[in-house]
């Protein structure tokens, strides 16, 4: 880096070749820990300063909301002017740290999330890490008091905006809570999401990623919610066969039970029954 910046034909400005330096000099010392590297406390200045700022105070932040006996320090730091800064130029980061926060074993914490959330109700749509928002991480965790916390102050309006996944499809894809079939519902019950609603590259329904998951609760949670058992991905792969790919027999077992086709033909013209290679597997299709 130090001879790339060395390069006056890439940065003509020595004085910004010099403010860069002293930044990757600082930033690389503080990821790696390296306390051995005399850093100054304030090694910056110009533009970069105040970023590096918020930078660490944002580290800070979601080193103390992971630390249950320091929700005190961690709400007086979210109230700090150098995060205030960084939420009003950035609405997603500040409701990625929400999200985090409201996950916490802290009830100060989610209680001061909730507080944020009336003041702004615009973060309740905002979206992160591409498309999710409060509401798919918190169905996702598996956390139905937040599900239905969020859901009440209207964090359902967006969830089926066809930029994202239903917040059912984190549930399928991720949840392995007790409690998963009541996320399921209430999603469900308050208009929260499509149950058939497809997503990503492959275009899964949510019980696709449930039965490859291996998740039953869900997936009966899904199906009694009226979910297409025979919904095809962009493969032509059915739930079921899902199921049978990634070895989740118990997956399979409820889904033949519930009326599953073990016959139907999907990628590589295989069906269920064919594509099973497990003993395991081979054995529930043996007997129909």
């Amino acid at each position: 880096m130090t001879v790339t910046l060395d390069d006056e034909s890439l940065i003509a400005d020595p004085g910004v070749r010099r403010e860069l330096l002293e930044f990757f000099y600082c930033s690389s010392a503080h990821v790696v820990n390296k306390t051995s590297v005399p850093v100054p406390a304030r090694p910056l200045n110009a533009e970069l300063a105040p970023l590096w700022d918020e930078q660490l105070a944002l580290d800070e932040v979601v080193a103390l909301i992971r630390s249950p006996d320091q929700s005190g320090r961690c709400i007086e730091l979210l109230q700090s002017p150098v995060m205030q800064a960084r939420f009003a130029r950035s609405p997603a980061v500040h409701a990625s740290v929400l999200s985090l926060a409201a996950r916490s074993n802290s009830p100060s914490l989610r209680q001061f999330v909730f507080d944020q959330l009336a003041r702004n109700p615009s973060l309740l749509h905002e979206r992160y890490k591409g498309w999710r928002t409060l509401l798919h991480d918190a169905s996702g965790a598996g956390d139905i008091s937040l599900v239905e916390q969020l859901l009440d102050m209207g964090a359902g309006k967006t969830a089926g905006d066809d930029r994202a996944p239903s917040p059912l499809y984190c549930v399928g894809n991720e949840c392995n809570a007790p409690g998963a079939t009541q996320i399921v519902r209430a999603l469900l019950q308050r208009g929260a999401a499509l149950v058939n609603a497809t997503h990503g590259a492959k275009r899964c329904t949510a019980l696709h990623m449930a039965a490859r998951r291996g998740n039953v609760e869900v997936i009966a949670a899904l199906l009694d919610g009226g979910a297409d058992i025979e919904a095809r991905d962009s493969l032509g792969e059915t739930p079921l066969r899902r199921a049978v790919n990634c070895n989740k027999v118990e997956a399979a077992k409820l889904l033949l039970a519930r009326g599953a086709d073990p016959n139907s033909k999907g990628s590589k013209a295989l069906t269920p029954a064919s594509a099973a290679r497990t003993n395991q597997m081979m054995q529930i299709f043996s007997g129909r």
